[in-house]
């Protein structure tokens, strides 16, 4: 279980601290520690995509079954594909929509949308994405990466 407990916002990233303090490392003078950046799983408990959860890739297509990702029923639905680092929202009126889950300013995953104001936020530095995946808050320079999304029956298919 990951410990953000001293982190300013919650990227998902272990603190060093709380690695050091799993593993049992001890830092001493002159001893080198190589840390592994973030992994790509979605500290809120939310999808990461994986083959039980709907939510297949193969290469650079991604499934979605709609069956068993209730969340997007609704207009403002939104699920977060961590390990296929997309972003998919029920943008209303039978449209879903996909992007790249990948922040523009610092990489960090773009992990919720508010269906009031129609923009998807990052939690890092506050950066939010209006439908078309624009920057219209925060610090981020561009767009996200929009692919294309088609639906047949209850699969939505998303190709990256």
């Amino acid at each position: 279980m990951k410990n953000t407990e001293s982190l300013p916002y919650d990227c998902g990233c272990q603190t060093r601290r709380a690695f050091l303090k799993q593993t049992g490392i001890l830092l001493t003078s002159g001893a080198v520690v190589v840390m592994a950046g973030c992994d790509s799983t979605d500290p809120s408990g939310g999808d990461d995509g994986g083959s039980n959860s709907g939510g297949n890739n193969n290469n650079n297509t991604v499934s979605v079954d709609l069956t068993q990702h209730t969340q997007l029923a609704a207009t403002g639905g939104f699920l977060l594909l961590a390990g296929q680092k997309v972003v998919v929202v029920n943008a209303g009126n039978g449209t879903f929509r996909a992007f790249t889950s990948v922040c523009t300013h610092q990489q960090c995953n773009v992990s919720s949308f508010n269906a009031s104001t129609q923009r998807m936020r990052c939690p890092c530095h506050g950066s939010e994405f209006d439908l078309n995946g624009n920057p219209v808050a925060g610090p981020a320079p561009s767009a996200l990466t929009q692919f294309s999304v088609s639906r047949n029956g209850d699969v939505l298919t998303i190709q990256k």
